[in-house]
Protein backbone atom coordinates (compact mmCIF):
# COMPACT_ATOMS: atom_id res chain seq x y z
CA UNK A 1 0.00 0.00 0.00
CA UNK A 2 1.55 3.37 -0.94
CA UNK A 3 0.93 6.43 1.57
CA UNK A 4 0.49 9.66 0.00
CA UNK A 5 3.60 11.96 1.15
CA UNK A 6 3.05 14.42 3.60
CA UNK A 7 5.27 16.90 1.99
CA UNK A 8 6.21 17.51 -1.74
CA UNK A 9 9.61 16.87 -1.97
CA UNK A 10 11.80 13.51 -1.64
CA UNK A 11 14.05 13.05 1.68
CA UNK A 12 16.45 11.13 -0.39
CA UNK A 13 17.00 13.51 -3.09
CA UNK A 14 18.09 16.23 -0.58
CA UNK A 15 21.85 16.44 -0.24
CA UNK A 16 21.95 18.04 3.34
CA UNK A 17 19.18 18.44 5.76
CA UNK A 18 17.24 21.51 5.59
CA UNK A 19 17.97 23.86 8.54
CA UNK A 20 14.69 25.13 8.33
CA UNK A 21 12.77 21.92 8.27
CA UNK A 22 14.50 20.87 11.58
CA UNK A 23 13.37 24.31 13.25
CA UNK A 24 9.85 23.36 12.35
CA UNK A 25 10.26 19.48 13.54
CA UNK A 26 12.27 20.63 17.12
CA UNK A 27 9.22 23.11 17.59
CA UNK A 28 6.47 20.51 17.10
CA UNK A 29 7.98 18.11 18.76
CA UNK A 30 8.17 20.12 22.15
CA UNK A 31 4.72 21.37 21.70
CA UNK A 32 3.56 17.53 21.30
CA UNK A 33 5.34 16.61 24.47
CA UNK A 34 4.02 19.30 26.37
CA UNK A 35 0.63 18.35 24.81
CA UNK A 36 1.17 14.45 26.32
CA UNK A 37 2.51 15.64 29.37
CA UNK A 38 -0.37 17.62 30.23
CA UNK A 39 -2.68 15.11 29.66
CA UNK A 40 -1.17 12.68 32.01
CA UNK A 41 -1.31 15.03 34.53
CA UNK A 42 -5.01 15.85 33.79
CA UNK A 43 -5.68 11.68 34.05
CA UNK A 44 -3.13 11.48 36.90
CA UNK A 45 -6.01 13.69 39.00
CA UNK A 46 -8.87 11.22 37.65
CA UNK A 47 -9.54 8.03 38.43
CA UNK A 48 -11.53 5.59 35.88
CA UNK A 49 -14.49 4.25 38.49
CA UNK A 50 -14.88 5.45 42.11
CA UNK A 51 -15.23 2.34 43.54
CA UNK A 52 -16.12 2.81 47.57
CA UNK A 53 -16.39 -0.05 50.22
CA UNK A 54 -19.13 -0.18 52.81
CA UNK A 55 -17.46 1.54 55.57
CA UNK A 56 -17.04 4.76 52.92
CA UNK A 57 -20.60 4.25 52.22
CA UNK A 58 -21.89 4.62 55.85
CA UNK A 59 -19.62 7.38 56.94
CA UNK A 60 -20.98 9.26 53.30
CA UNK A 61 -24.65 8.74 54.83
CA UNK A 62 -23.68 9.67 57.80
CA UNK A 63 -21.98 12.88 56.85
CA UNK A 64 -25.23 13.56 54.54
CA UNK A 65 -27.40 12.81 57.31
CA UNK A 66 -25.89 15.12 59.81
CA UNK A 67 -25.42 18.30 57.36
CA UNK A 68 -29.12 17.46 55.66
CA UNK A 69 -30.67 17.83 59.65
CA UNK A 70 -28.13 20.49 60.86
CA UNK A 71 -27.93 22.06 58.29
CA UNK A 72 -24.12 22.02 58.49
CA UNK A 73 -21.24 22.88 55.19
CA UNK A 74 -19.97 19.50 53.76
CA UNK A 75 -17.52 19.89 50.77
CA UNK A 76 -17.90 17.57 47.53
CA UNK A 77 -14.72 17.00 45.33
CA UNK A 78 -16.64 16.53 42.06
CA UNK A 79 -15.25 15.41 38.56
CA UNK A 80 -17.33 16.08 35.87
CA UNK A 81 -16.40 15.36 31.97
CA UNK A 82 -14.19 18.10 30.27
CA UNK A 83 -13.96 19.66 33.24
CA UNK A 84 -10.92 19.95 36.08
CA UNK A 85 -11.53 18.62 39.51
CA UNK A 86 -13.48 21.42 41.75
CA UNK A 87 -14.31 21.55 45.41
CA UNK A 88 -17.63 22.85 46.01
CA UNK A 89 -19.01 23.82 49.51
CA UNK A 90 -22.45 23.49 50.81
CA UNK A 91 -25.45 22.34 52.95
CA UNK A 92 -27.03 18.91 51.43
CA UNK A 93 -30.46 19.43 51.18
CA UNK A 94 -31.59 15.95 50.03
CA UNK A 95 -29.94 12.93 48.62
CA UNK A 96 -32.31 11.02 46.09
CA UNK A 97 -31.53 8.46 42.72
CA UNK A 98 -30.34 11.68 41.00
CA UNK A 99 -27.53 12.56 43.93
CA UNK A 100 -26.88 15.13 46.45
CA UNK A 101 -28.53 18.27 45.70
CA UNK A 102 -26.42 20.85 47.76
CA UNK A 103 -27.54 24.80 48.58
CA UNK A 104 -24.76 26.45 47.59
CA UNK A 105 -23.58 29.98 47.27
CA UNK A 106 -24.72 29.73 43.77
CA UNK A 107 -28.09 28.33 44.58
CA UNK A 108 -29.50 24.70 44.90
CA UNK A 109 -27.48 22.72 42.29
CA UNK A 110 -27.48 18.61 42.00
CA UNK A 111 -24.29 16.22 42.01
CA UNK A 112 -24.84 12.78 40.44
CA UNK A 113 -23.29 9.81 42.39
CA UNK A 114 -21.01 9.28 39.85
CA UNK A 115 -19.16 12.48 39.65
CA UNK A 116 -18.31 12.54 43.31
CA UNK A 117 -14.85 11.55 44.13
CA UNK A 118 -14.76 12.54 47.78
CA UNK A 119 -17.02 13.97 50.39
CA UNK A 120 -15.94 16.00 53.64
CA UNK A 121 -18.43 17.02 56.92
CA UNK A 122 -16.69 20.58 57.75
CA UNK A 123 -18.18 20.85 61.13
Amino acid sequence: MQWPKPRGYDPNAMLYPDRRMLKWQGMLLSDHTETILADQAAKSLRREAAVFDEQELARWDEILQASIANELPIRLTIDQPGKPLSSIIGIALKVDENGVCLMTERGKEVYPFDCIIKLECLF
